[in-house]
């Protein structure tokens, strides 16, 4: 888990050395931000399951293994659903949100990959 986080974090500070500096947020930046998000929250998760299982013999704090047991599946599946709900409209919805154009260099009918090129041969 560590080790994905200092990724992440590589990949968030190499990426922003690289573009150019703007006052608005990035596409790219959501992306890495959410799935730092994600991927912090299920350490804490893990940190949090391994507090309840070290406290289950304990009279303090009364925690049964059945009931680790679902919160810990619950979690795995809640963090699954919001990443592949996340993921779908971050791929799908996202890229359209935005009618009107800003920089007329950007305009994606005319970019090189939608644009109708015709080839003379």
């Amino acid at each position: 888990m560590i080790s994905i986080i200092l990724t992440i974090t590589f990949l968030l500070f190499s990426y922003n050395e690289v573009m150019p500096r703007v006052s608005y947020l990035k596409a790219m930046d959501v992306y890495l931000g959410t799935c730092f998000c994600i991927v912090f929250c299920a350490l804490i998760k893990l940190a949090f399951v391994k507090y309840m299982r070290q406290n289950v013999s304990k009279e303090s704090v009364q925690f049964s293994p059945k009931f680790i047991h679902r919160f810990h599946w619950s979690t795995q599946m809640i963090f699954l659903i919001f990443f592949a709900s996340f993921c779908l409209f971050y791929f799908l919805v996202y890229p359209n949100i935005h009618a009107k154009v800003a920089d007329q260099d950007c305009d994606r009918l005319t970019a090189e990959w939608f644009a109708d090129l015709k080839i003379n041969k």
